[in-house]
């Protein structure tokens, strides 16, 4: 009996032993944390990469990046309230005047980005404040004015949209859609790259259409050698 004894109490210690070491490490799964390069420190975006993180503030002054939703799918939605482009996208029949709301609801986090020049009208805090007004929108507006953020990205146009999965990973890079002003050209069926994209993801499939030409306005960047 009491060698019984002593065998059940060897065995609760070395089960008690065993559980403060699992749980000292822990499961590897979950304690693994993606680590973003960052703009500041001179990443570049590329598809397939980890996105470079960034820190910019919206008109409110809240400060918004990458790492603030990881696990999260985030679109990067560049814009210039002075473009048509993103006028007509934003205007009641247009492609964004839902989009971000209906994605916001699946979870998807939508991010707007201007890289204007701040001496141009485009880039200037109270026209971006005024557009806020006049079209309802109900993204964050982060203000990049000294265009590093949209330079890592390599946006060109507005608007110019960038999606990354759950992972971090740039997995889209493009046009918003191919219907520029709303309008599909020819016969072709209208496609939404952005949302197509998010199908994907979702679906757990590579994205099927991973790059496209962007249409709009050129960026108007600030000029590199304007003080910072």
């Amino acid at each position: 009996m009491t060698t019984l004894r002593i065998g059940l109490v060897a065995t609760l210690v070395g089960l008690l032993v065993l559980g403060v070491a699992v749980a000292q490490k822990g499961d590897p799964k979950k304690d693994t944390k993606v680590v973003l390069p960052k703009v500041v420190d001179g990443a570049r975006a590329d598809l397939g990469k980890l996105a470079p993180d960034f820190a910019l503030k919206d008109l409110d002054g809240k400060e918004h990046s990458l790492t603030r939703y990881a696990g999260k799918i985030v679109v990067l939605e560049w814009m210039d309230p002075a473009c048509q482009y993103c006028v007509q996208a934003r205007t009641e029949a247009g492609v964004l005047r839902e989009q971000p709301m209906r994605l916001k609801s699946q979870g998807v986090v939508w991010l707007t980005l201007n890289s204007t020049d701040p001496e141009l009208d485009g880039g200037k805090p109270e026209t971006n404040k005024a557009f806020v007004k006049k079209t309802e929108l109900t993204t964050p507006l982060l203000l990049d004015a000294d265009g590093a953020v949209g330079r890592a990205y390599g946006a060109q146009t507005t608007p110019h949209c960038f999606v990354i999965n759950e992972k971090g990973l740039l997995v889209y890079k493009g046009a918003l859609d191919n219907a520029p002003l709303g309008k599909v050209q020819g016969d072709q069926k209208k496609v939404n790259y952005v949302d197509a994209a998010i199908i994907d993801i979702k679906a757990g499939r590579s994205v099927a259409t991973s790059d496209t030409k962007p249409y709009g306005s050129t960026l108007k960047y600030r000029k590199t050698s304007a003080k910072r």
